[in-house]
This record gives structure tokens, sequence and C-alpha cells, in this order.
């Protein structure tokens, strides 16, 4: 029993001393069959493994190159990296088996990124380099190069490019701010141009728009006119009608008395002429009693007497 005891104690003992919990922050490698493998145990023997901090690396490296004609140029970047969790055979070769192997291949990028520099400097003008240009190629080169070393860029981008000599930058400087002054000077002088035609096009639209305004008020007036001219004519029709309708029932109603001497008693006109003589006591009316046919007045009510009268009667009292 003591003796298992005692072999108990050793293995618990041999354990708390050889075994570790793996933090959150922390890459565990091990090695089998030649390739460099990521525990994922909680817990690890620390000598059959190598621990490395899984944390971004961050630099920023600067840069000496010459451009296409030879002026020399300063390029500050800025560089994260990490290991990559799929090229940890790669980082072993590179940084050994030890816990700056990562530092170690990041030292390794900076002389590779050094040479993507100077290569594209080279190649460029002063003129022609920027920022944003430096930094799509070094970064579709940088990254090939990162993964050949076990790495992955986070981020790689270049903050600056500047003249070594500082009389080129101050040169730079103000040539760049009189072109800025020259762009401000034309944004300014288009605005007014832009402004003046702005304002020319208005007044033609307005010109237009009154021209036009005339046009349809004079064709307004001469539709008004010639619907007045039809109402007028169309009004001189129903007069002239009216007049031939009047006529013909004048032409009729005096057709009627010479055919019909008698119904003169009835005229209208002559109840007229009476009540008028009622009204005026002292007037005297001048009434021409005469027929259309020229026959007197006289003879023309005795034959309508006869004609109503039986003819006994009108032989007694003649």
């Amino acid at each position: 029993m003591l003796i298992t005891a005692l072999i108990l104690a050793a293995l618990i003992l041999f354990l708390l001393f050889e075994y570790r919990v793996k933090t959150p922050d922390q890459l565990i490698l091990r090695e089998r069959k030649g390739l460099v493998l990521a525990r994922t145990t909680r817990f690890y023997p620390r000598h059959f493994s190598l621990a490395l901090p899984a944390v971004v690396y961050s630099s920023k490296p600067e840069y000496t190159a010459e451009s296409k004609s030879r002026l020399p140029l300063r390029f500050k970047l800025a560089l994260s990296v990490a290991p990559a969790g799929d090229q940890l055979t790669r980082l072993v070769r590179v940084g050994g088996w030890n816990r700056e192997a990562v530092e170690k291949a990041a030292a390794e990028l900076h002389v590779l990124l050094l040479g993507r520099v100077r290569a594209f400097a080279e190649t460029h003008e002063l003129e022609e380099l920027s920022s944003e240009k430096a930094s799509g190629q070094l970064n579709e080169k940088g990254r090939q190069d990162a993964v050949s070393l076990g790495l992955e860029i986070v981020n790689l981008s270049v903050q600056s490019i500047d003249p070594v000599d500082p009389e080129i930058s101050k040169a730079l400087q103000q040539r760049e701010t009189a072109r800025l002054m020259e762009e401000s000077e034309k944004t300014t002088q288009n605005a007014r141009i832009a402004a003046v035609r702005a304002r020319v096009a208005a007044e033609k639209d307005i010109a237009r728009m009154e021209h036009e305004l005339v046009l349809h008020r004079q064709a307004l007036a001469e539709k008004e006119a010639e619907a007045q001219a039809r109402l007028d004519l169309q009004q001189t029709r129903d007069e002239l009608e009216r007049r031939r309708l009047k006529l013909e029932f004048e032409n009729q109603e005096a057709e009627i008395f010479r055919n019909n001497p008698e119904l003169l008693l009835l005229s209208p006109q002559l109840t007229q002429l009476a009540e008028a003589s009622q009204q005026l006591k002292n007037a005297r009316t001048v009434v021409s009693l005469s027929d259309p046919t020229g026959q007197p007045l006289a003879e023309v009510l005795l034959g309508l007497v006869d004609k109503l009268l039986p003819k006994s009667s009108s032989k007694d009292k003649s």
C-alpha cells in the first residue's frame, strides 16, 4: 500500500510539474511526424509543447529607397502580423522552436518588405508615388511573403512617402500649396461661370415663357373674337328670322282681314283705341275707318250686321 501511495504521489507530482493549463492568449504547438500542429486540449505537457503568445505583433518600420530619378525617399509603414494557424511548420522553421518565433519571422518579413518597397520606388517617379498605390502593391506582395514565413498580415499600410532631403520636402509642400490654391481659384471661377450661365439660361427661359404667354393671349383673343363674331352673326340671323316670321304673320293677318273685313271689329287695334278714348275723355281721336280694300267702314258694318241677323229681321229693320 505504501508503495502504491508513493507511486500515486509521484504521478500526481509529475502531472503537476509537467502539465499546464492553456490560456486563451496562447497557441500551443506540438510536433508530430515532422509537422507542427496546434494542440486543442485544455491541458498540455510543457516539455513536449511550445507555448506561443497568440497575439498580434505591431510595428512601424521605416525604409529608405530611391525613386526612378534617384531621389532618396523615406517610406513609413504600419505593420501588424500574427501566427498563421495553417502555416505553423513554416513559422517554426523560420523562427525556431522558441517563444520568439513570431518576432523572428516578423523581422524576416521586414527584410522582404524592404525589397518590395525598393522595387516599387525604383519603377515610379516622385510625382507618381502615392500612399494608396504603394499600400495596394505591398499588400498584394507582402501577404505572399508572410505566408511563406508562417505569418498572417492583419494590417499593412503606407503611412507616408517623403523625400529624405528636407529642402525637397519643403519645395514639394510649396508646390502642393500652389496647386491647391490654383484648384481653389479654378473652382471659384467655375462656380461664377456656372452662376452666370444659370442666370442667362433663366433669363432666356423667362423671355421664352413671356413670348409664349403673349402668343397664348393672342390666340385666346382671336378665339374670343371668333366666338363673339359667331354669336353676333347668330343673333343677326335670329333677328332676321324673327322679323321674317313677324312679316309673314302680318301678311297672313292682312290677308285674313282682306278676305274677312268683318273681323276688323275684333282687331286689337280698335280695342286699344277704344280704351284710350275712355281714358282720355277730352281728347279727340281720329280714326281712319276704312278697310284695306278702300270700302267705307259703314258699309262694312252694315254687311256684317246683315250676315249676323236673319233675313226677315233685316227686312223689317230696313
